[in-house]
């Protein structure tokens, strides 16, 4: 094996492996489920706002998103424009309820508001989409991996898979937030650092402007367009359905998760906050490498042997400016994009299965739950199952017998995303729905959902000719747009609509929607209701992971030999920000007290169960 292939390799096997060590650290913390899932309620805010933004994308970010940038310019600041706003909504009202509901499942918030049929139906849903979304996302780095670095498909799910599944399950929701941050760190330290190498290459920010005009792109690269090209993409209407869309899957209760860990409302707002500003900035990052690959690289992405070849846009760009040593980091920034969404999803799904759907198990079989300790026994088989059936999945997508299994899933997804996620929005502002106006409203949300996944297929376009006015309707396609638009309208009008029923409501349920929205609305009293910190065991151990991660950059970039300009910003901003930002975190656990084995100081006056 060459140099040039050992290298990258080699980086990204020692990127697995302290993966795996933070888990094996971060172990012992989890004496309980509460601990297992959502930290104790203990995470620092910004800890958890690093995980928040690692965990709102996926390798589509460095492909898909690379593929509109490449092709449509300025017009792909709508889809990461809308993905700001909705986070900055989290941050202005939704992320401190979501924390002081005091769950540690999204499905636990449904049963809090509704009844236990409405709970079971909306956890089992949530266990299917977030294995479908997290089978479909190993997938896509598998085929993507293949392609631009020349992985095997089936070896990149099966490693990259198991390596998730090893640290999510011998870690838990530590581990997830731990590695979420450290490859938080990498990513954004190549990104930024990529994004000057193309302003650098193209001449700077104006000369990309110009360029932009001098290659005939200027109308292609406007940010909203008329229609008449994109198929009907990036106009208005389709800028507002992609906000509706964003909108909703970031503030529903299905994302409630990701600010459970926190210990107070008040860091969930700065959590949420972080998590605006960071996708603000990679929305600007994330833009510049694909553009001037199509300004100065168009014939070598043009030659990648994928079927939308400006989703390479992104990997050809760093392979043409970044330092070859630093090869193997662009992996790891790609490979911790789709791990981040993956260990997350995989932590969520254990949490709804313990926490939800096995208790209800019990209850219909008459024996109870079991000890502290054998839930927490089960938490981790669920986790190492759940992740099995998710590799499984996305090895058969990659074998070449899944295909139907992709669209399958791809379809699932696409129908049920709007359907879960607008009637668990709704509820958290309507306080007058009756107790089966989720379900109502996600049936009806339901059914255009289908019908515009299923449009134009055989199958519709035979019953839409037999029909006397939804012949066309059922016939053609349907776009983006009217997919979003018309599921979301049935859904809001049909939540709107139960609200009619509110007066025949029972006063126990009454009671039950009171107490919901003032525990929603009561700040939690950390000192009371937890008691304890762990500030120091985080400063420590993640002031340790990243003085490794900085020195072991630095160390890569100094043996390789090679000196020059790229390379000295390169170990500035790669390996110098990760490594000061380790000394900076050490000295902060210092301040905090505590150590890598979880004593902080004590805050409590009386431990009290959630």
């Amino acid at each position: 094996m060459t140099g040039e292939r050992l290298i990258p390799l080699a980086t990204v096997g020692a990127y697995f492996l302290l993966t795996l060590a933070l888990a094996v650290v971060l172990r012992r913390q989890n004496d309980t489920i509460r601990e297992y899932f959502v930290s104790g309620f203990k995470g620092t805010w910004w800890l958890v706002g690093a995980g928040a933004f690692m965990s709102s994308f996926s390798a589509f970010n460095f492909t898909g998103v690379a593929g509109i940038a490449y092709q449509a310019g300025w017009s792909v600041m709508i889809v990461l424009g809308a993905n700001t706003l909705a986070f900055l909504l989290n941050a202005a009202v939704l992320a401190p309820w979501f924390r002081q509901l005091r769950a540690i499942s999204a499905a636990q918030i449904v049963r809090q508001r509704f009844d236990a049929t409405t709970h079971q139906v909306f956890a089992w849903l949530l266990v299917l989409t977030q294995t479908i979304f997290a089978a479909i996302q190993l997938y896509g780095l598998a085929i993507f991996s293949a392609a631009v670095f020349g992985y095997p498909t089936e070896a990149v799910v099966i490693v990259v898979g198991l390596i998730v599944v090893a640290y999510a399950l011998t870690g838990g929701q530590w581990a997830v937030l731990a590695t979420d941050f450290i490859q938080g760190l990498v990513l954004l330290g190549m990104t930024v650092l990529l994004a000057i190498l193309c302003l650098v290459e193209v001449g700077g920010p104006l000369r990309l402007f110009e360029l932009i005009r001098e290659g005939g792109l200027a109308t292609d690269y406007q940010v909203f367009d008329s229609g008449e090209r994109f198929g009907g993409q990036f106009t208005l209407i389709w800028a507002a359905a992609m906000l509706i869309k964003s909108v909703t899957a970031f503030n529903s209760m299905t994302q409630a998760p990701r600010y459970f860990a926190v210990k107070t409302g008040a860091d969930a707002r700065k959590a949420a906050l972080l998590t605006a500003g960071l996708t603000a900035l990679g929305s600007i990052l994330w833009v510049i490498p694909p553009i001037t690959a199509r300004l100065l690289y168009p014939e070598a992405v043009e030659a990648m042997a994928i079927a939308k070849p400006g989703e390479a846009s992104y990997a050809v760009a760093s392979t043409m400016l970044l330092p070859p040593m630093l090869g193997g980091l662009m992996v790891v920034a790609v490979f911790s994009a789709t791990m981040s969404s993956m260990d997350t999803g995989l932590n969520r799904n254990a949490a709804v299965f313990t926490a939800d759907i096995y208790p209800a198990l019990c209850r219909f079989l008459g024996r109870p739950p079991g000890s502290e300790a054998g839930q927490l026994r089960l938490a981790r088989a669920m986790t190492l199952l759940m992740g099995i059936v998710v590799v499984a999945t996305a090895h058969r997508m990659a074998s070449g017998s899944g295909g139907g299994v992709f669209q399958l899933g791809l379809t699932l997804s696409t129908m049920l995303g709007i359907p879960l996620t607008i009637p668990l929005l709704l509820n958290m502002f309507v306080h007058t729905s009756p107790v089966w106006a989720g379900l109502f409203a996600g049936g009806a949300a339901l059914v255009p959902a289908v019908l515009g996944a299923l449009s134009g297929t055989a199958f519709l376009s035979e019953i839409g000719q037999a029909m006397p006015f939804g012949g066309v309707v059922l016939q053609e396609r349907w776009s983006f747009q009217a997919q979003v638009l018309a599921s979301t309208s049935a859904g809001v009008g049909a939540y709107m609509f139960s609200t009619l029923a509110w007066p025949r409501a029972t006063a126990a349920y009454r009671a039950q929607t009171d107490a919901f929205f003032k525990r929603m609305t009561t700040p939690v009293d950390f000192a009371r209701e937890i008691g304890v910190d762990k500030d120091g065991m985080q400063y420590r151990v993640l002031g340790i992971a990243s003085a490794v991660v900085g020195g072991g950059i630095v160390a890569l970039l100094l043996l390789a030999g090679t000196w020059n300009w790229k390379v000295g910003l390169a170990l500035l901003l790669v390996g110098g920000v990760p490594g000061l930002l380790g000394i900076v975190l050490l000295l902060a656990a210092g301040r905090a007290g505590g150590g890598a084995g979880g004593i902080g100081k004590p805050l409590m006056a009386k431990r009290r169960g959630i």
